[in-house]
């Protein structure tokens, strides 16, 4: 595990994180040695992964584990299948809801994957409900919501909304959060031809989650979208629970079509984000990525500082990556497009103002929020500007390797 990784790397990890991967990886449990198992504890629920390594811990040997964390970790494991349940439930309204107004669904990331993918309500916890439309049914989605007690989190237009990849989070008490998407890629960032959009549907597969009869990706499409989402959406800044994703879906889909899914990710501008997640489940996991489909999807050029980088995220600490306008500011020399970075932030348009504070942007009391603005951004980012104005290499250094790690993903 980590062999073509740099000893500072795994200097970064924990004992704790390093029992995780070794258990992801399929090792048994370690001797605990001066483990420290509350930090363990920790670590776990950090990753998204308590409720997964209870189901782990309930095959060793129980002496190994002290009592205390056990119970910890099983309580985390009832809640987990305690909301599970209850997302399902909602889950069946909400399907049941969209088919009588004839709007097709596709299932998207945890939702599919905690009943059909790790096989038990109980090991995967959930953040929100992804459910998939196509472009044309945004705004009758939109209205079903709503008719079901859900609120949007912010005013919305569907009818000007492609250039997002969903409409605004809905929510309700009880309830998690439900995204509506038409997409299942940034536009921002890339933007899916016609033709894929098209063929995520002609491709999506028929299944049953928790008894319902659903839609999901199909095996490649689903991959390479969890693939992106580690990578190109969130830059490597995710829980240690998306990689055991990707694992399990190896697991269970052992015939993987390698050659479209390089096509496919070529299409899609992710080919640089496939190729370096693979090798970070290559490189933590020890996972069986084949050669062929590393060939197949070769940047021609060495990764492995990009490697280093997308790693020491995962586990090394690093649970928030720059901002993209900290990486930016960082890579510009000018002072006059510093500048204009800057003005950007504190001043940006009334309607993204808008979806930053939930208000309305028709309104004239938006204006009082860049005074909010100007505060929030100063608290937050005022020092860390500065030592970039100023050079300090300790904020400069990171900053442009998260630069050089997003160009990269841009391919």
């Amino acid at each position: 595990m980590l062999a073509a990784l740099s000893a500072d790397i795994m200097a970064l990890m924990k004992p704790a994180v390093e029992l995780l991967l070794d258990l992801m990886g399929g090792k048994g449990l370690a001797p605990a040695g001066s483990l420290n198992w509350e930090e363990l504890h920790a670590a776990a629920r950090s990753h998204g992964l308590a409720p997964w390594l209870y189901s782990q811990l309930k095959t060793e040997d129980k002496a190994a584990v002290p009592p205390g964390v056990m119970q910890a970790l099983r309580m985390d494991y009832m809640a987990t299948a305690s909301r599970n349940m209850i997302v399902y439930r909602d889950l069946k309204v909400l399907l049941n809801t969209f088919a009588e107004a004839g709007v097709a669904v596709i299932l998207l990331k945890g939702v599919y994957l905690a009943d059909a993918i790790y096989g038990s309500l109980a090991l995967r916890p959930m953040g929100d409900i992804d459910l998939l439309v196509r472009q044309g049914d945004l705004k009758t989605a939109g209205a079903l919501m709503t008719q079901l007690g859900y609120q949007p989190l912010n005013p919305y237009d569907a009818e000007n909304e492609d250039w997002k990849q969903h409409l605004p989070s809905f929510s309700k008490p009880g309830a998690l959060p439900v995204e509506i998407h038409w997409t299942i890629m940034d536009p921002e960032v890339f933007e899916l031809p016609p033709a894929e959009l098209a063929g995520l549907w002609q491709r999506a597969r028929e299944v049953k989650v928790n008894g319902l009869p659903a839609l999901t990706l199909s095996a490649e499409d689903m991959f390479l979208h969890l693939c992106l989402h580690i990578s190109s959406h969130h830059q490597f800044v995710v829980g240690l629970n998306h990689l055991l994703d990707l694992q399990l879906v190896m697991r269970r889909e052992p015939d993987l079509d390698w050659k479209a899914l390089a096509q496919r990710a070529r299409i899609w501008g992710g080919a640089n984000g496939l190729y370096l997640t693979l090798r970070v489940l290559r490189e933590v996991l020890g996972v069986d990525v084949p050669t062929q489909a590393l060939a197949l999807l070769n940047p021609g050029r060495d990764v492995d500082d990009l490697l280093e980088w997308a790693v020491n995220k995962l586990i090394g600490g690093a649970r928030e990556g720059p901002s993209s306008r900290v990486v930016k500011l960082a890579g510009e020399e000018n002072l006059g497009s510093r500048a204009r970075i800057i003005w950007s932030r504190l001043f940006p348009a009334r309607e993204e103002l808008a979806y930053h504070y939930h208000a309305d942007p028709s309104s004239w009391k938006i204006n009082l929020f860049y005074f909010v603005r100007i505060k929030d951004m100063l608290a937050r980012y005022g020092m860390t500007g500065w030592r970039i104005l100023r050079g300090d290499p300790e904020v400069a250094g990171p900053a442009l390797r998260e630069k050089q790690l997003r160009e990269f993903l841009q391919h």
